[in-house]
């Protein structure tokens, strides 16, 4: 935190985080005085299902005698501490999930960057491909659309099928994952019917590190490997561990060729 600003006169100062705006509530002491800043501690208490974060401010006020000359007092007024928490919400219900907020990632709003990453992604796909992925932005121009095709695993219930994603990039991406939701009706374990996907990398396990061919890699993997204790189709998940004959079934009679989406 950086105040450049020397607030109204204060003793002492509570900040609260609230989102992503922070508030001061300063009490009053003798105008004479103005504040400076330095950061004096970083503690992190961890919690079961939560973790705080706590960081401290020395309060050093100063007189201002002459305009070029700042003279200390022979007194400490106090910290400032400011609080913020953010919730472990792995394996959360799709609802939760939905409402998830990646509070310890940097927050940005610059166009510019994220087209200059979009492009590096496209180009990274275009020169150096993975087997079995496709990816490009829609046909609108719009950058921070794409549709994306994955083919189904060897030896899986998905073998010799295809299937359509969309991606939709915020506008901090990377800093928060892509929106990506299968397109082609699919019968799986972590995906529902509106092509929702419940995968850890996509919620709080995102990270500026993955772009769209590790994440396309990561579903791909997830047709052959579903995550059973996390489902979306609870139907899904018992056929996959108890009847795989009908599962195929299954996954035949939902799919539909890519270009009938």
């Amino acid at each position: 935190l950086e105040l450049s600003t020397a607030l109204n006169p204060i003793r002492s100062s509570t900040v609260r985080s609230v989102g992503r705006s922070v508030h001061f509530q300063p009490t009053v002491v003798p105008h004479s005085h103005s504040a400076s800043f330095q950061t004096a501690t970083l503690s992190c208490y961890c919690h079961s299902h939560s973790t705080t974060f706590r960081k401290s401010f020395f309060v050093i006020p100063f007189v201002k005698k002459d305009p070029s000359i700042l003279f200390p007092l022979p007194r400490f007024l106090g910290t400032v501490t400011m609080d913020y928490t953010m919730e472990d919400t792995q394996n959360s219900a799709p609802e939760a999930l939905e409402a998830t907020k990646l509070n310890s990632a940097p927050q940005r709003n610059d166009s510019q960057s994220v087209t200059k990453r979009l492009q590096a992604e496209l180009m990274q796909l275009m020169l150096s491909p993975s087997p079995g992925i496709s990816a490009f932005p829609d046909a609108d121009g719009n950058l921070t659309s794409w549709t994306a095709t994955i083919s189904g695993p060897n030896e899986t219930p998905y073998e010799g099928l295809t299937f359509k994603l969309s991606f939709a990039f915020p506008n901090n991406y990377p800093y928060s994952p892509p929106t990506v939701l299968f397109k082609t009706p699919i019968y799986h374990p972590n995906v529902d019917f509106s092509g929702r996907i419940c995968l850890d990398i996509l919620k709080d396990k995102w990270s500026a590190v993955y772009n769209v061919q590790s994440v396309l890699l990561s579903l791909q993997s997830l047709l052959g490997e579903p995550n059973n204790a996390s489902p979306l189709n609870a139907q899904a998940a018992e056929l996959w561990d108890t009847n795989q004959e009908e599962y195929k079934r299954h996954v035949l009679a939902r799919h539909r060729d890519v270009e009938d989406i």
